[in-house]
């Protein structure tokens, strides 16, 4: 694996998370999770990739590769060491053979710091707005199988992000992104739409 390469990676995922880790705990009432049903194209579809830690399972778009362990631990390492992200754990990544689209799958540890779903949802609205100020955002709360996620479309200058907070996974929360770049997004998107709809919990197969 080429430096640049994990150097890229690495860039990617810490503009993605690093400001939604400065915790604080509030409350606020929240609306109920509406069920969201995704067309889902299969042909379009790697095989499914589970999360052995909280059974989360999906299906990243096909053509997509995982990031080996080499690249996992530089970027993990980078992290904990610069960033000192101690309650955020990188799970794994994917990317396109020329890297210009990515999905990450992280684990969120917030137990600690907020003890009900209400203060969950608050923080990652306020810390998305703060984050992407003057960016484009749509949100929702939505139900995908059992989950119930918050659900971001971020239109920055260059991407079109897409981030989702499993609140209800256990022990920890998982967080999905995709970065698309814009350049790409039209020939991508149904892709990404089929990989959102993948979504599962493994213990149900």
């Amino acid at each position: 694996m080429k430096q640049n390469k994990v150097h890229y990676w690495a860039i990617f995922i810490i503009f993605q998370i690093v400001s939604l880790l400065i915790i604080f705990a509030c409350s606020t009432q929240s609306d109920e999770f509406e069920t969201f049903h995704f067309n889902i194209n299969r042909n379009l579809l790697s095989q499914a990739w589970t999360d052995s830690t909280t059974y989360f399972s999906f299906c990243h778009p096909k053509g997509w590769h995982s990031a080996d362990s080499l690249t996992l631990h530089t970027i993990r390492s980078r992290m904990k060491n610069e960033y000192k992200l101690q309650n955020f754990k990188l799970v794994q990544l994917f990317s396109d053979s020329l890297n210009t689209d990515f999905c990450s799958v992280s684990r969120v540890d917030l137990r600690n710091e907020m003890s009900n779903a209400d203060s969950i949802v608050q923080f990652f609205n306020q810390q998305i707005t703060k984050k992407f100020d003057g960016s484009e955002i749509n949100h929702a709360k939505i139900k995908i199988d059992d989950y119930q996620a918050l659900q971001y479309r971020i239109i920055t200058p260059d991407r079109v992000l897409f981030k989702l907070i499993f609140i209800n996974t256990h022990p920890e929360i998982i967080q999905l992104d995709y970065a698309i770049a814009r350049s790409t997004y039209q020939e991508i998107i149904e892709s990404v739409e089929s990989s959102i709809g993948s979504i599962h919990d493994s213990r149900k197969e």
